[in-house]
């Protein structure tokens, strides 16, 4: 395993062992949105895993397993997220790695077609 990856399989243990789960919310946009289910819980758990203003350094590989998908449909949920403006991509200098976080802003978008199909 490279060094990089085991850095950040470390970190991503580390979070996920010092988080409480009792369950999961959903918000009502997500929730009522046309996403897949498997589309859902990814955004939950990227929303989980950047708590507090942060970014999420999950990999495709992470999502996957957590998920019980293959990587491909991982990159494709991704793309769709991204499309919607449900999550972005962050940039960080190092140009390597990958960090999203969850736009909540998106919501008033989705809260306007749920009131339409009302």
């Amino acid at each position: 395993m490279k060094e990089e990856n085991k850095e950040l399989s470390i970190n991503l243990n580390a979070i996920r062992k010092n988080r409480l789960r009792k369950g999961i919310w959903v918000p009502e946009e997500i929730h009522l949105s046309s996403l897949s289910w498997p589309e859902k819980i990814l955004w939950l758990e990227i929303d989980c895993l950047s708590q507090d203003g942060g970014v999420c350094v999950a990999s495709n590989s992470y999502f996957a397993d957590f998920l019980g998908v293959g990587e491909a449909s991982i990159t494709r949920y991704i793309l769709n997220l991204k499309e919607l403006g449900l999550i972005q991509e962050v940039k960080k200098t190092d140009g390597r790695h990958r960090y999203l976080k969850t736009n909540h802003e998106q919501f008033d978008k989705f809260k306007a077609i749920l009131r339409f199909c009302k």
